[in-house]
């Protein structure tokens, strides 16, 4: 894939090993679904350094840091944490993201990470993609973040709450199954490189070097757009419903070598299921920069030292219980606005 190639060895080599267990491991898709899973590891202060999946990068970043944050819980050697929750940094209550800390000396050195859809989280109707649904009640269920593994072991008792709750539950044993597998390859991996502490040393800083290195092309490119205001909007579209002509509303900064999206404008979250979680929403005003990377500079969390993106909670755009978010990733959303400049 194109996304390793910018990519530095070892980081490359870790997504590489837990893209393979988890595509060798999860449940046959249909032909393209796997583009919606992604691995990805952090720093031990939670900034991504490499994902296999830029599509994926927002709502990772939002999760990561919902996770390590006041709303998460302490994760120790050992364990594995699981959350769908779109209030978190999910898109919807059908994506499933783990994230386990790598130790060393003591103390936690990086964390990996893995997400995957699951077909059904309960929710009323199979699937749940819900066009009725007024509440994230009627989509599926919430898992709003807990322990999956302690000391290397699964909870069964987590894991058992959670097939109960679906109707396809072997589909979803696997998915978790598999998405655990990814995490403890990939914690395997790093353990590997950092066996002595010069090895530790190296890939921390490789880790930082690829975040810094992000940071500074995304500057280079950016310097060399025209400073100014813009602004935009476009309607929130889905093929096969019809959503009475709500608009999403963005403002465009462009200042030296930094870019702000203000969507804090927006209107205020819908009981329609078409409002777009925060991840969700980096995730599409971080596609018109994607082009700019290719094979230059991997996509990691360095992107955010340039790129802000301003939302407000309870709106279309980063929604509050009990908002449904259950088509949130099949919006047009900032990213796909015709921006005009402010007078």
């Amino acid at each position: 894939m194109a996304v390793y190639a910018a990519m530095n060895q070892s980081l490359t080599t870790v997504l590489r090993e837990m893209a393979t267990v988890l595509r060798e491991k999860i449940p046959p898709r249909p032909s393209g679904s796997l583009k919606d899973a992604a691995v990805f590891i952090a720093t031990n202060r939670g900034v991504i350094a490499a994902i296999d999946n830029e599509l994926h990068l927002g709502c990772a970043t939002e999760l990561v840091a919902s996770l390590l944050g006041p709303q998460g819980i302490v994760l120790e050697e050992g364990d594995t944490v699981v959350s769908n929750d779109p209030y978190l940094g999910s898109s919807h209550v059908q994506d499933f993201y783990v994230l386990s800390p790598i130790y060393a000396g003591g103390s936690s050195v990086f964390y990996v990470g893995a997400k995957a859809h699951v077909p059904d989280i309960g929710g009323d109707v199979q699937g749940g993609f819900n066009p009725r649904a007024e509440e994230i009640w009627a989509e599926g269920v919430r898992i709003s973040p807990v322990k999956i593994c302690r000391d290397r072991r699964v909870d069964t008792g987590i894991f058992n709450m959670i097939l109960l709750n679906t109707r396809t539950a072997e589909a979803a044993r696997l998915t978790l199954e598999s998405l655990i597998a990814a995490v403890e390859a990939g914690k395997k991996e790093v353990l590997g490189f950092i066996s002595d502490g010069k090895g530790l040393k190296a890939l921390e800083h490789e880790a930082l070097q690829a975040v810094a290195d992000t940071e500074n092309r995304t500057r280079q490119v950016v310097s060399s757009w025209p400073v100014g205001e813009y602004s935009g909007e476009c309607l929130v579209d889905n093929a096969s419903t019809e959503i009475d002509g709500t608009k999403i509303h963005a403002r465009l900064k462009i200042k030296g070598a930094e870019v702000a999206i203000d969507l804090s404008t927006n209107p205020a979250q819908l009981k329609k299921p078409f409002n777009s979680s925060r991840g969700n929403t980096l995730s599409f005003g971080l596609l018109p920069l994607l082009p700019l990377f290719a094979r230059e500079a991997a996509v990691n969390g360095g992107v955010w030292r340039v790129l802000n993106i301003e939302t407000k909670k309870g709106t279309l755009v980063d929604p509050v219980l009990p908002a449904p978010t259950s088509f949130s990733p099949f919006q047009q959303l900032p990213s796909l606005l015709h921006w005009h400049p402010v007078a």
